[in-house]
């Protein structure tokens, strides 16, 4: 095991003790998704992120501020116990629903992207897209996140359903999911 891998449990096991309710220590499994997956796949996603381990939340009442917010150590959690729970409130889809724990997965690294996109913005790292392409999650950079979150390697065309049922389900109203900004009154 590298040292990598070893910061990474360390830093899970940090996250998973200051937070009973937002994070839990473990692999992820291959049983049914439930609200003990979530919890697992948020910290596999907190731990790359250095910013998660300031001033974390010990239950998912503080993950929500004053203003209403959730924090960012909350989205993950919220939205995972929402989907898995029947997503209250949406709107039906006549096909064959997505899996649910593709579909997390999907959501994770998109929110690594999300920092990472800002990271490289901040550092000012050159960025070879086009200008219309610059603010989507394109496939490629869903599949190198997906192979640091989860170390398996996929190609990026096996994302377009993934990527079709996320934007689907994000863009029910009931649900205002967006990376650092949802607010719950």
């Amino acid at each position: 095991m590298c040292s990598a891998q070893v910061d990474g449990q360390v830093r899970g096991k940090k996250l998973a003790s200051a937070s009973r309710e937002l994070f839990e220590a473990g692999a992820l499994e291959t049983g049914p998704p439930d609200e003990s997956f979530v919890r697992r796949l948020n910290t596999v996603m907190a731990r790359r992120r250095t910013d998660m381990e300031k001033s974390i939340p010990a239950t998912l009442a503080e993950a929500i501020n004053t203003e209403g917010e959730l924090r960012k150590q909350g989205e993950l959690v919220v939205f995972g116990n929402w989907l898995i729970n029947g997503r209250l409130g949406a709107k039906s889809r006549p096909r064959r629903q997505a899996d649910p724990k593709k579909i997390l997965k999907c959501v994770a690294a998109i929110m690594a992207e999300i920092k990472w996109a800002a990271l490289k913005r901040k550092h000012a790292f050159e960025e070879g897209r086009r200008e219309s392409r610059k603010q989507e999650i394109t496939k490629h950079a869903l599949a190198d996140q997906w192979e640091l979150l989860f170390d398996e390697k996929f190609a990026p065309s096996r994302f377009d359903a993934s990527l079709r049922s996320v934007r689907h389900i994000l863009s029910d109203k009931t649900y205002p999911f967006s990376s650092g900004g949802p607010t719950y009154r």
